[in-house]
């Protein structure tokens, strides 16, 4: 079978979770002050979703990652089931970046 057709659910979350933590270690204080940004600056029941904090933390003094994809180790980490800081509300948003076209996104609150 040609290796451009393989698919593999296990495989492809290892993947997805080995680069996760890859990016996040590469921008490891970076993800750290972003963590505590949204831990003590966005309120508790605050709803929104990933660009409203990419925005505020990129004109913070924290600025943005060196790695675009850091947002996602991020956002990941936000979810972590063992100390959550935000949850899916189930609602999907259009996001508002004009260079993301108003795709749909998840919308979130702060726990």
């Amino acid at each position: 079978m040609s290796e451009q057709l393989r698919f593999n659910l296990g495989e492809s979350k290892q993947r997805r979770d080995e680069g996760i933590e890859l990016v996040t270690a590469n921008n490891r204080k970076w993800s750290d002050e972003a963590y505590d940004y949204i831990k003590y600056e966005i309120p508790i029941g605050w709803v929104g979703q990933p660009e409203d904090w990419r925005r505020e933390i990129t004109l913070s003094s924290i600025g943005p990652p060196r790695s675009d994809k850091a947002w996602g180790g991020l956002t990941v980490r936000l979810l972590d089931k063992r100390r959550p800081l935000i949850a899916k509300t189930g609602r999907r948003v259009r996001m508002k970046d004009v260079n993301s076209h108003a795709r749909m996104t998840d919308e979130y609150v702060r726990i």
